[in-house]
């Protein structure tokens, strides 16, 4: 799910599939302040609802929009963060 995926990423500092298996993991040196985004996600009617999913540190935030003045067709996600670039 991806509740277990963020988890997995603010809690563990780890990369995960859809099986929670691990792809990758941050570094020490890598920093996720904020996340932002808002998440398309099925209610108990089998509605797909917008949801506001806001992040700070290792906090989570995630709610239904109530009002959405424009269509929305896909999730977004925004990572703010400090990440050190590695080359293989």
């Amino acid at each position: 799910s991806f509740e277990q995926w963020l988890f997995n990423l603010i809690w563990d500092k780890r990369i995960v599939d859809t099986q929670c298996n691990e792809l990758s993991a941050l570094s020490a040196d890598d920093t996720i302040l904020r996340i932002k985004g808002i998440l398309l996600i099925r209610d108990d009617h089998g509605n797909i609802v917008p949801n506001a999913l806001q992040v700070v540190n290792e906090q989570f935030e995630l709610q239904p929009l109530a009002r959405v003045q424009k269509t929305i067709d896909s999730t977004h996600l925004i990572f703010i963060g400090r990440f050190t670039a590695t080359t293989e």
